[in-house]
Parts: C-alpha cells; structure tokens; sequence
C-alpha cells in the first residue's frame, strides 16, 4: 500500500520493542490491545505504563480503538488500514503543529 500511495519505506526497519524503549521515546503508539497490553506489561511504573497508547485513541478516533490486522482478508482491507493510520498521523501531525 505505501508504493500505491507514494510513501518510500524502502530505509525502514522493524525491530521488537526493548524495555529502554520507556526512556528513548516520550509516547509509545501501539495499534491493537494485544500488542497494547504486551508492551504495557513491561512496564515498571505508572509513568512507563502511560505512554503507551493506542495510535486510533491518541489522534482522537475513538469510533475505533484498534487498527485491524487485514493479512487474512481482501486485499481492500489492507487499504482500509493505510487510510486508517494515515488518518491518524495527519491528525497527530496537525495537532504537533498547533
């Protein structure tokens, strides 16, 4: 979906969250409750525990709450997706602006 929608993700990387994830970064967006909730259970304190967040809930979508995973269904869905998280960081964006 990034090709058909212009983005270049050809320099990104995935890697799995670390514990000094807590202090590198001051909000930590999560997209679904499982992963939420994993990321979460790491945490030492209530202040680590606070930064993470559901992506949908922190740009203001909570029609919403999780971003589903459309690996098993049509390929519409992984478009649904993109235009769901593109969504978000445009209003996560504008609200950083402001």
């Amino acid at each position: 979906m990034a090709k058909l929608n212009n983005v270049d993700i050809t320099q990104q990387q995935a890697r799995q969250f670390k514990k000094s994830d807590f202090n590198d970064f001051d909000v930590i967006l999560t997209l679904d409750k499982m992963v939420h909730k994993s990321i979460v259970a790491l945490a030492s304190t209530s202040a680590e525990k606070s930064k993470v967040v559901l992506l949908l809930e922190y740009a203001g979508l909570v029609a919403q709450s999780e971003v589903p995973d459309p690996y098993y269904g049509e390929m519409y869905g992984f478009n649904l997706v993109y235009e769901m998280i593109d969504d978000a960081c445009e209003k996560i964006a504008l609200t950083i602006k402001s």
